[in-house]
């Protein structure tokens, strides 16, 4: 359901933050803005479907490319900082 995944975003999003701030992560501020816009964006997702079923394909469509995105553009450049610590 949506509301199980915004809870495991949420969850996983609350363990990441802290990663990064205890790293001093230099990209947490931007990193941690999209996590908060996903979670609003799921709050939405759950509206939707709630209201309007037939949309909720293109919600889906839509979130699918936000963590595509995500993955790229946050979750890569923070792994290889990650990286670049431990060596």
């Amino acid at each position: 359901s949506v509301a199980a995944l915004s809870e495991e975003a949420r969850r996983h999003f609350l363990d990441e933050d802290l990663l990064m701030r205890e790293i001093d992560y230099p990209g947490y501020y931007n990193h941690g803005e999209h996590h908060r816009r996903l979670l609003l964006g799921l709050g939405r997702l759950q509206m939707a479907f709630a209201l309007r079923p037939p949309e909720f394909t293109a919600a889906i469509c839509d979130l699918r490319s936000w963590f595509a995105l995500h993955l790229l553009n946050d979750d890569q450049p923070l792994s290889a900082y990650i990286s670049r610590q431990h060596h």
